[in-house]
């Protein structure tokens, strides 16, 4: 039932007429989150008998008075100037209280009426109030919070002890304490007044069981507030149990050569050789911690990722992974990851030893002696690896005749000495040169080596003299194979001395020669020559002209266009235009001669 509360009063007239005054309130609703009631409060006052009439107002106003603000609060006002018999006035109005903080609250309605003017049928001025009374307790659990208050704070990491607060709301309030995980609720204390510690420790394994996959595990403290036995309230406040120290563990990180043939050499497998070892990493030991397990473990080196099979459960006792060549030429540092199924890692680095290596290359002469002879002299200067000292060469050769199909045998020399060999120089000679290294690298090298070419050489039959070479034309002086008298007087390519205006066939091409000087006459036997550069391909113009003088009288021009190509010149455009007292005549002739042509 909804709590009320009513009070009546009699008030008189001057002139004795009873009027009730009547103070009322009804609590119409609660509101347990704010700890409030909705209350409607009605002052009424009614004339039994009389009426009155005034020229000023009098009003009646009701009020509200709790024991938590402690003064009257108005809540609804009504004037008015006249009454009459039997009728009742009303002011009326709602007000929401707030409880203390125990969620208990008692009030009461008070109703009080002032006469205006001064009929004598008006009322005299006065009060009444309901008594106090007790409106409905709001249950006032007290809000927990961890750490901090009245804020919660709600991550803590697993194995703290924490400090839980209550914030009640009435210092007559206990509690008890309650920690909750999976379906689990352990009691943690009992009769709090403010707060309470927890040393989560005791309860770890449980909640690192409950979270393998997650980082941390998330529930609830549940707090029970009691005034005095009676139970008010449950209230919870959240938590977040964070895993920590838990990352998993690498027991040893290792690496080694693993190409046998390699390492027979350098015999260490810790010294790996630029692009000849095979690099394998090694991890041993490797455990997960606190209920998770392993998922993976990688290794990084030299910007390439490689990963380790078969990584699970909680431990494992060794796994390889072979990571192949390495394409460097110094130290290098690994990096090996170990994750595990909270997303926990653990990183170990490894230095790794490199010894550089590139394929071994070489500075060869082999030159006859004078440039002529059959001894030839025969030097390999080898540039190799060391690998410490480790590595070693060996250099070999092998000689034929350019006509030849097959290599003799090898012969073995030594590195960066001179050897005499025998090429007969009559013959040009191919020379093979083979150098192989400890690791099977092998580099071969294919010489050529012209017949023996004197400094100067003078040829009887030839009538001819060679420098650095033998002469190949009668009566020539040739440097470096190239005739010099040639360069010097030319090469005749046609010769007549009749002379020809038709195409001329020449014995070489003009495409030989930088450049040619045509010798040509025209039929009056006046001679000219034109030189053409870079002649293959061109056209040349061809002109012998007469002068005019006084004791002649005349003058006359006698031009031919020709067409140079290869071994052929020949006319294509030719005119003949004659002078004379009376004028000039131009003549579609052909009378210019080639005689000679030679080549440069």
């Amino acid at each position: 039932m909804p709590i009320t509360a009513t009070k009546s009063k009699d008030l008189y007239s001057q002139n004795g007429y009873k009027y009730i005054l009547n103070a009322y309130f009804i609590e119409n609703s609660v509101n347990q989150a704010n700890n409030t009631s909705n209350i409607t409060c009605r002052a009424k006052l009614t004339s039994t008998g009389a009426s009155w009439s005034s020229s000023q107002n009098s009003n009646l106003t009701i009020y509200w008075h709790d024991n938590k603000e402690g003064y009257d609060r108005q809540v609804a006002t009504l004037n008015f100037s006249s009454c009459g018999a039997g009728i009742t006035k009303t002011a009326e109005g709602t007000i929401t209280v707030t409880h203390n903080d125990d969620g208990k609250l008692s009030g009461y309605a008070y109703a009080w009426f002032s006469k205006g003017g001064n009929s004598e049928y008006t009322p005299i001025s006065g009060g009444v109030q309901t008594d106090l009374t007790a409106l409905t307790p709001i249950p006032r659990g007290s809000q927990p919070s961890i750490n901090s208050w009245p804020d919660n704070s709600p991550n803590f990491n697993i194995g703290d002890t924490i400090t839980i607060h209550m914030n009640r709301k009435s210092s007559a309030f206990t509690h008890s304490v309650y920690f909750n995980y999976g379906s689990t609720s352990v009691q943690v204390a009992t009769g709090v007044t403010n707060n309470c510690t927890f040393n989560t420790s005791t309860i770890a394994n449980q909640l690192y069981q409950l979270i393998p996959n997650a980082k941390y595990y998330s529930g609830t403290i549940s707090v029970t507030t009691y005034d005095g036995s009676t139970e008010v309230g449950t209230n919870t406040c959240n938590y977040n149990a964070y895993v920590t120290n838990s990352n998993p563990v690498i027991g040893t990180s290792s690496y080694k050569d693993n190409n046998s043939s390699i390492v027979a050499i350098t015999n260490n497998n810790q010294e790996i050789v630029r692009n000849k070892s095979t690099l394998v990493f090694s991890v041993q030991n490797l455990q997960a911690q606190n209920y998770a397990t392993l998922s993976s473990c990688i290794v990084t080196f030299n910007n390439v990722t490689k990963t380790f099979t078969g990584i699970s459960g909680t431990t494992v006792s060794s796994q390889d992974v072979t990571y192949g060549t390495v394409n460097l030429a110094s130290d290098e540092q690994a990096t090996i990851t170990l994750i595990d199924s909270r997303g926990f890692t653990t990183t170990k680095t490894i230095n790794v030893t490199i010894l550089d290596y590139q394929n071994q290359y070489s500075s060869i002469t082999c030159q006859r002696q004078s440039n002529y002879y059959t001894a030839t002299d025969l030097k390999v200067d080898c540039t190799y690896s060391s690998l410490n000292n480790k590595n070693q060469i060996t250099i070999q050769y092998q000689t034929k005749k350019t006509t030849d199909a097959n290599y003799g045998a090898l012969t073995t020399i030594n590195n960066n000495t001179s050897y005499t060999i025998q090429l007969d120089n009559n013959y040009q000679w191919n020379v093979r040169v083979v150098t192989t290294d400890s690791l099977g690298t092998v580099v071969s090298y294919v010489l050529f080596v012209d017949r023996g070419i004197p400094l100067i050489f003078f040829d009887r039959l030839l009538n001819s003299v060679g420098i650095n070479g033998f002469p190949t034309s009668e009566e020539s002086l040739e440097v470096d194979g190239v005739n010099i008298l040639k360069k010097i007087l030319g090469t005749e390519l046609y010769n007549n001395s009749t002379g020809s205006k038709d195409a001329i066939t020449l014995s070489e091409s003009t495409a030989n020669f930088t450049y040619i000087e045509i010798f040509y006459r025209n039929n009056d036997n006046y001679y000219n020559s034109t030189k053409i550069y870079q002649p293959n391909g061109k056209i040349a113009y061809l002109d012998a002209d007469y002068p005019y003088t006084q004791g002649e009288g005349y003058s006359y021009a006698k031009k031919t266009s020709v067409q140079i190509q290869g071994t052929s010149i020949t006319p294509i455009n030719y005119t003949e235009m004659t002078i004379m007292p009376n004028g000039a005549t131009i003549q579609n002739k052909n009378n210019i001669y080639i005689t000679r042509v030679v080549g440069y």
